[in-house]
Order: structure tokens, then C-alpha cells, then sequence
């Protein structure tokens, strides 16, 4: 079959595939509230998710939404570009359409092909999705999600676009100019930290008066003392954890950026320098076993003989109690915007480690809240545990620093209302 030929017969089976509705669809539609008739009619808003996992961009947008629902006049319409477990939590406050994967004929086109016809197969489907509704405001969350900005059209509703990523992984998402010069387009850019803005002004030419830097925000789930205590004696017995152990910890998912090898090797040399085995580390998050993921970190954990000192939890929803097993968080990320599980850990009162020139967790470390070392100084890295791990009362201290500065600086009631601006703005622009 001849290119040409092989075009023309996916753009057919796109047509069936849209006209006939085979593709997958997810609709849920919230619970409307009524609002005096003097009210200001609700604001549309068209929001595009890139996921719905557990990540710290989704956790994110969903406390954002639910927010903006409870402080504004919103009507929200969510579309996701795949399922997971936090499609419910959306559906209680918002519409939700979980969009399909793209028809496979589409996949098995060369890529000089399919790009053209992926695009126009996402722009019928956004048309069809939204046929007969004006939005009032598009809320782009991540960079992934550029192909739905693209697929809007030339004359797209007001735009407010949530970016998550720096340098290696927006290079990675944006992959030509035609995604970056969507990105230039938005009304407004919010960045979750001085790292990212930078990123975005310098790299993507994104004008800087465009750009809200705007924190990240994590609620406060940390257990009373005494639960904390009940805990953190449950899962370290759970776990085989020693009671007197220094447990390091980390968490998020495995791989390369989030830099889980670091983290193993962070173990082995804290091992070596620790001939009494106080210091064990604990790594939360990453598929169940049996992933390609999962079997690259047990592999490692064995050849690095680390089996007494280390030991992983898969990603779970109640992260809290592992982080009342810990004494210490170990954020060995090699890019990482503004991470959540760093807020997360201080809550705690965990003392946070991590590198500079690696992201946004520097600006919250600030001298006080842990210890920054030069990037990717894994001698350096070990001396600042032993530092925590040989002075509790340092690590008290500068844990309570961390979660009182979370408290003030790092919540929802704190950066919501900055949030809610930025959208003003953007309105008030178009």
C-alpha cells in the first residue's frame, strides 16, 4: 500500500470512528448549585488535564478546582487524556471527559504522517466535546497538554496555562516550534517556582510580564504526636525497620529524573561510612512489582547488596504514616519544578535534602528547613544525613522551620487566592 493509500484509509476509519462514537467517552456532570437571579451568570472554564494518577500536578489542580469552586462562580469541564484514581475526586466537583487513545490506524502511520492526522483527529473530537457551549476560560494544566491547546484553533477563549516542567522535560514535551509557539500564545502562565519562570522567560520566550510564579500548596495531613508516634512504631515493625534506625526517605515515582539511582547510591555510600547499619532508607512510590521500573530498582538494591538498609513501597494514597516512619527526606531528584512530596515531608517535620540547581525545592529549603548541596555531590548528600542523623535536634529543628513555613506559605488559603487573580487577569484581558 502506497503512503497516500495508507493515509487516506486511517482518515476514513477517523471519520467512522468520530461520526459512529466508537471512541471512548467519560462524561460526569457536578452537582449545580442555584444562584440568585441578580447573581452574575458562572464562568465557564474548559480545563485540560494531562492525568488523571496520582502526580503532583493532578493533586494540584484538583485542590485548585475545588477551591476556585468554593471562593468563585465557576462552572468547570474537565478533559483528561487517560483514566486513574483520581477521576472520582474530579467528578464531585466538576463535568469530566476522559478522552481515548488515539484510533490505532493513526499509530501505525509513519510519524510524517500521523502528526497532521492526530491533529485533526483531536481537533473533531474537542469540537464534538464542546459543540454547542462557549467557554468562558481554557486552564491548560502541564505542558503535556499542548496538543489540546493547539487543537483549539487561531481564536481560542482566554488562556491561562499551569506549567510543572523545567528544561530536560519541557524540551521533551514541547517538540517543535509549532508546541512552543502555543505556549507563547497564552494569556497568562502560571509557574510553580522561580525555576520554572526563568525557564520560561529565557528558554521559550515567554514575556515575563505574562508570568504568575506561584507556589505549590499541600494540605495539612500530618497526624497528631501521639498518632505520629503510634505510627511510625506500626510501619517501621511493618517494614523491619529498627526502632533506633535513622530512616532516610523518598518518594515519588522511579526513574531517572526523579533519580532513584542516586538514591540507592546515596545508601551505599551512607553504608559504608555507618560499619553499625543505623542509617536504613525507605522509598515510597513507583509501580507495583513486576514493573520494568520496579525490577531496575530491586536489581540495584541487590547488586548493591543495600537488601538489610533498603527497602520500597509502592505508590500508595496514604503516604502519611511512611512519612511517620521517617527522620529524614531525601528529595535526590535531578529535575524537579516545585515537588509536592518535599511540602509533604516538611508537614511532617522532616528536615528536607536535596541539590541545588535541580528545581524549585532550593527556594523552600532556604537555609532553614534543611540542607541544599552542590548538584549531584552524593558525598555531600551522605554528610548532611549523618549531620541530621547524628543531631536530632538539628533535625527537630529545622523540621519544625519546614512545616511552620509550609503552614504559612504553602496552602491552599494561602496561594488560592493569588491563583484566583491570575485567572481575574486573564479574564479581564480578553
Amino acid at each position: 500500500m502506497n503512503p497516500s493509500a495508507e493515509t487516506r484509509q486511517a482518515q476514513r476509519h477517523l471519520r467512522t470512528l468520530i461520526s459512529a462514537g466508537h471512541e471512548t467517552q467519560e462524561r460526569s456532570k457536578a452537582h449545580s448549585v442555584e444562584t440568585p437571579a441578580h447573581s452574575k451568570p458562572a464562568r465557564r472554564v474548559l480545563v485540560f488535564s494531562h492525568a488523571m494518577s496520582r502526580n503532583g500536578a493532578s493533586l494540584l489542580l484538583l485542590q485548585m478546582l475545588r477551591w476556585l469552586k468554593q471562593h468563585g462562580n465557576f462552572q468547570i469541564d474537565v478533559v483528561s487524556d487517560g483514566h486513574g484514581p483520581l477521576v472520582e475526586d474530579f467528578r464531585a466537583i466538576a463535568s469530566v471527559t476522559i478522552v481515548s487513545s488515539m484510533p490505532y490506524p493513526i499509530r501505525l502511520l509513519p510519524s510524517r504522517w500521523a502528526r497532521p492526522v492526530a491533529s485533526a483527529w483531536l481537533r473533531a473530537k474537542l469540537r464534538a466535546l464542546t459543540l454547542g457551549r462557549r467557554y468562558d476560560l481554557v486552564y491548560a494544566n502541564t505542558a503535556a497538554v499542548w496538543p489540546y491547546v493547539a487543537a483549539l484553533g487561531d481564536r481560542p477563549p482566554p488562556l491561562i496555562w499551569h506549567i510543572h516542567e523545567l528544561p530536560y522535560a519541557l524540551g521533551l514535551t514541547l517538540p517543535d516550534d509549532g508546541a512552543r509557539g502555543a505556549l507563547r500564545a497564552a494569556n497568562r502562565v502560571v509557574a510553580v517556582s522561580r525555576a520554572v519562570a526563568q525557564a520560561l522567560s529565557s528558554g521559550y520566550a515567554v514575556r515575563p510580564e505574562c508570568i504568575d510564579q506561584i507556589y505549590g500548596f499541600v494540605p495539612d495531613e500530618a497526624p497528631s504526636l501521639a498518632i505520629r508516634a503510634e505510627l511510625r512504631a506500626k510501619v517501621r515493625h511493618q517494614l523491619g525497620l529498627p526502632e533506633d534506625a535513622f530512616v532516610v526517605g523518598g518518594c515519588g515515582g522511579l526513574g531517572w529524573r526523579k533519580g532513584t539511582d542516586l538514591f540507592l547510591q546515596i545508601a551505599r555510600l551512607a553504608q559504608r561510612a555507618d560499619g553499625a547499619q543505623r542509617v536504613h532508607f525507605l522509598w515510597v512510590g513507583g509501580a507495583q512489582c513486576g514493573s520494568p521500573e520496579a525490577m531496575q530498582f530491586d536489581f540495584d538494591v541487590k547488586q548493591l547488596g543495600l537488601e538489610a538498609v533498603c527497602c520500597r513501597v509502592p505508590a500508595t494514597a496514604d503516604v502519611s504514616a511512611y512519612y511517620c516512619a521517617m527522620d529524614a527526606f531525601a528529595l535526590t531528584s535531578r529535575e524537579d519544578p516545585f515537588p509536592l512530596v518535599a511540602l509533604e515531608a516538611a508537614t511532617h517535620r522532616l528536615p528536607v535534602v536535596c541539590f541545588a540547581m535541580a528545581g524549585g525545592t532550593p527556594e523552600f529549603v532556604a537555609g532553614d528547613a534543611g540542607r541544599v548541596v552542590p548538584y549531584l555531590n552524593l558525598t555531600a548528600f551522605v554528610a548532611a544525613l549523618r549531620e541530621l542523623a547524628c543531631q536530632p535536634e538539628l533535625g527537630a529543628r529545622l523540621g519544625e522551620a519546614g512545616r511552620q513555613r509550609v503552614l504559612r506559605e504553602h496552602s491552599i488559603d494561602a496561594q488560592g487566592p493569588r491563583l484566583l487573580r491570575s485567572v481575574e487577569r486573564c479574564l479581564e484581558a480578553a
